[in-house]
């Protein structure tokens, strides 16, 4: 039986949300629990993980430059293949193509190998639900950050008119790539970031998802298929869906019945 006053659902500091269009992908991390997490290449802003960077030739030698970009970019190379990759990387350059040399490390590699989590503050914006949630029809899922401390990790991300210039070595490559256009600034955007270049899951704790919010659009097939995946899973979330209202240009989220 329909509610006359269904309940609404409550938002706080303590959640994190993260939408989703492409139903079929997420049956992975319903059933077990492994959320995929994307590189930066991947991402629909093409300034994401783009390191707009130079460097003091007068403190540093340009092998010491790269070597200590290296650790951030591929902490898994070791020092000796490290030192190895840079005498073939130098061999014949001139220092005209040093600044070439560490875009290529600070562009190419980051963007291909580093990996992140982005995450909204609210599942109120129909933005949001338009640009990541296939235009309404796909879904939002609901974290508490208190339930799993792979949350703690999570920063926000900074909105400005002018991209960072990092200066290497010393440079803070974390707030370059936490710095975006100030047009993204709706979303309100934290992110998880990793350097793992070898997993490309993350392990979500069942407890963390409390929710899955369904779209305005939401198929009854998709939403059948997705409480089937939960049900054989590991996760108990509740369920919401979100409806129009029509008095004001807003969404409201309430129990799925």
């Amino acid at each position: 039986m329909r509610q006359n006053n269904p309940t609404l659902l409550n938002v706080d500091d303590e959640k994190l949300f993260r939408f989703r269009g492409n139903i079929a992908n997420e049956e992975t991390f319903f059933r077990t629990g492994r959320l995929y997490i994307p590189t930066f290449q991947e991402l629909n802003d093409p300034y994401d993980g783009l390191i707009h960077a130079t460097y003091s030739q007068d403190s540093l030698s340009l092998k010491k430059v790269l070597d200590a970009q290296l650790v951030i970019v591929r902490p898994d190379m070791l020092s000796e293949a490290r030192a190895a990759y840079i005498e073939r990387m130098i061999a014949g350059k001139s220092p005209r193509d040093f600044q070439t040399l560490l875009d290529d490390i600070g562009v190419n590699d980051f963007r291909r190998e580093w990996k992140v989590l982005s995450f909204a503050t609210s599942p109120h914006n129909e933005l949001l639900w338009a640009h990541y949630a296939a235009c309404h029809r796909g879904i939002c899922l609901q974290f508490d950050i208190l339930r799993d401390s792979i949350f703690n990790e999570r920063q926000p991300v900074i909105y400005a008119s002018k991209p960072p210039i990092v200066t290497y070595p010393s440079g803070d490559m974390i707030q370059a790539v936490l710095t975006k256009s100030i047009s993204w600034s709706y979303e309100n955007e934290f992110r998880i970031i990793r350097a793992d270049i070898h997993s490309r899951f993350v392990d979500i704790k069942p407890e963390a998802l409390t929710g899955v919010i369904f779209g305005v659009m939401t198929s009854d097939k998709d939403k059948t298929l997705i409480k089937k995946w939960i049900q054989e899973g590991p996760m108990k979330p509740h369920f919401f869906k979100t409806r129009l209202k029509r008095t004001q240009f807003e969404i409201e989220i309430i129990d799925d019945d």
